[in-house]
């Protein structure tokens, strides 16, 4: 099949989770034989480089921003003009393309319902298949717009021919939105995917080697930030050294409180901020710390998204310490491949820190068994097997 994938917040190949969904999504349909090409309805959200192109391949991935940026413009006027050539010029090449080539399948990355409703509308048209890729259910997040996170879950799937949800969560919802409207939505679920590959070369390292755990998140989610600085300040309490490695970024407002509040309660010497870091050395902290947290709260959120980063926590082969909620339940296994603390708490955080400094060889055979699930489950080339008998069982 020939198969379009069409976002306005992807940002691909240059951006962070999103990109690198896109990403393995889109190698997971090459791995089954389809061929795909990546279009970005506006610039990417990324700073401007003369290396990022508006088109090219990435991975063996074709893609094209169509519109006159591959990088969002900051002026005001600029972006407008962004957005009015992204659409046009996007329509044109999807015409020509399908004209010339022969388009089968139509994905949507987008969380605009005006976006799937557009897109959608053209792609019935001409009789191509369009599937919505689903790995958030923005009504559950309190950031969003709650208008329109409402207009885009209760319209955006009945617009499409099936979805693509990361979670049951977004599939039992689908599935009642299909009921309550006496239709049917198909769905097929793709899980977190990650690149096992990439992990492969990183051999084994003992757990006692590391010397540092990780917590690799946005300090956007403060509540999980300030719940692992509470667990190392109960740590150092009771007499434990080490270093918590802190990657990704945040809001500075954010940044500056939680380094004031570990400023306060004096462990700024257990601290370090990394800040962005490249893949590559992502996965090589990842590979070499004692282990690495991911404390889930029990909300709407957790348990209709799916952390792609416990996938890649998973595939790094040490031990990860998570909870008991949402997706991760129907995957993991207390003291079998993950560790589970008992609440979203600090002290049972801790906890489960120390069980891993004192079972070192018990945890070591953990991160074994939770990186053979995670290439057996998440890896992208196990995801898709059935996806192209997925898409031929749709009517149009």
């Amino acid at each position: 099949m020939n198969v379009l994938i069409i976002s306005n917040s992807a940002s691909f190949p240059w951006g962070m989770a999103s990109t690198s969904r896109v990403k393995l999504l889109s190698k997971g349909l090459i791995h089954s034989g389809n061929n795909v090409t990546y279009i970005g309805l506006k610039g990417a959200n990324t700073n401007h480089s003369s290396e990022k192109h508006r088109k090219g391949f990435f991975e063996g991935i074709h893609y094209l921003y169509p519109g006159f940026f591959s990088v969002r413009p900051r002026n005001w006027v600029l972006r407008r003009i962004d957005d009015i050539t992204g659409k046009l010029f996007s329509l044109m090449f999807f015409l020509n393309f399908h004209r010339k080539v022969g388009l089968d399948l139509v994905i949507l990355y987008t969380r605009d319902y005006k976006v799937v409703k557009f897109w959608s509308k053209y792609s019935k048209m001409l009789r191509i298949k369009v599937l919505l890729e689903l790995c958030e259910w923005p009504v559950a997040n309190k950031g969003r717009n709650e208008r329109k996170a409402v207009l885009f879950c209760d319209k955006s799937p009945l617009m499409v021919n099936g979805v693509l949800p990361i979670s049951n969560y977004i599939k039992n919802e689908v599935e009642n939105i299909a009921s309550f409207n006496r239709t049917s939505i198909p769905t097929f679920n793709i899980p977190i995917l990650i690149d096992i590959d990439k992990f492969q070369k990183k051999g084994t390292r003992k757990i006692y080697e590391g010397k540092y755990l990780l917590y690799a998140g946005s300090i956007q989610y403060y509540n999980i930030a300030e719940l692992v600085i509470n667990a190392c300040i109960l740590l150092k309490n009771e007499g434990y050294r080490f270093k918590l490695k802190f990657t990704g970024g945040g809001n500075s407002a954010l940044f500056d409180s939680l380094s004031y509040y570990i400023k306060e309660n004096d462990v700024q010497d257990m601290v370090e901020f990394t800040g962005y870091i490249q893949e590559d050395e992502l996965i090589s902290l990842m590979s070499e710390a004692m282990a690495l947290l991911a404390p889930l709260p029990d909300d709407l959120q957790t348990r209709a998204r799916f952390p792609t980063k416990i996938g890649y926590y998973l595939a790094s082969g040490r031990p990860v310490i998570t909870n008991y909620f949402g997706e991760v339940k129907r995957y993991l296994t207390h003291r079998k491949d993950v560790l589970f603390m008992d609440n979203f708490d600090a002290k049972s955080l801790k906890k489960m820190i120390v069980y891993v400094l004192d079972n070192r060889d018990e945890c070591e055979q953990i991160g074994h068994n939770g990186k053979k699930l995670a290439q057996h489950h998440f890896h992208y080339a196990n995801n898709l097997s059935g996806f192209n008998a997925f898409v031929k069982s749709i009517k149009k």
